[in-house]
């Protein structure tokens, strides 16, 4: 698939898995978030797309991978630019012993949910800007928070959450993009 080529620039995702139906669903998730989504099977295909089609993130899928110091996956992913943000989709026993390539500026755990992926996207590519706090409302992207109500919609479909997760969720869409001690948010 190409990159569209609308005249409103969307950011670009390059999706790098062996596992066609894993990028098909990441693709299709991505495209649902108003981005614009590129797969590849390989690294080296990868590379070919990162120099005519310059994507602004890269997910790299390494569920059947390792990245050990002599693996080719490592020496592929020390062409790419180290300018260029990549999220690893890691399993959480492969963290254990998990060298993470320089570009690297995020990871997600697989399984992961939709939300999450959303999120840690919209952090790698600086997308900060479309939070809304009016009334007695916030929103950030598909995201509602109706604070009179303590109801969460994310896309039009209610979340259930406790009132500690709601009141943390509160907290961190309020303050976008800024890190936050355990002390603080306690």
């Amino acid at each position: 698939r190409e990159f569209s080529t609308e005249s409103a620039p969307m950011p670009k995702v390059l999706i790098i898995s062996n596992q066609i139906e894993a990028r098909q669903a990441i693709a299709e998730d991505i495209r649902s978030f108003g981005y614009d989504a590129q797969d590849a099977e390989d690294v080296g295909h990868a590379l070919e797309l990162i120099a005519t089609r310059l994507p602004d993130v890269v997910l790299l899928d390494l569920l059947d991978r390792t990245l050990g110091p002599d693996s080719v996956w490592r020496a592929n992913l020390r062409r790419v630019p180290r300018d260029l943000p990549v999220i690893l989709l890691v399993p959480e026993e492969g963290l254990r012993s998990f060298e993470f390539p320089t570009q690297t500026v995020d990871f997600v755990l697989v399984p992961f949910g939709k939300i999450e992926l959303q999120a840690r996207l919209r952090l790698a590519l600086g997308d900060h800007h479309d939070v809304s706090v009016g009334g007695n409302q916030i929103e950030i992207g598909a995201l509602r928070i109706d604070l009179d109500r303590y109801q969460v919609l994310v896309a039009d479909q209610p979340v259930e959450l406790t009132l500690k997760e709601f009141e943390l969720l509160r907290f961190l869409a309020e303050h976008p993009g800024k890190v936050h001690t355990r002390e603080s948010l306690m």
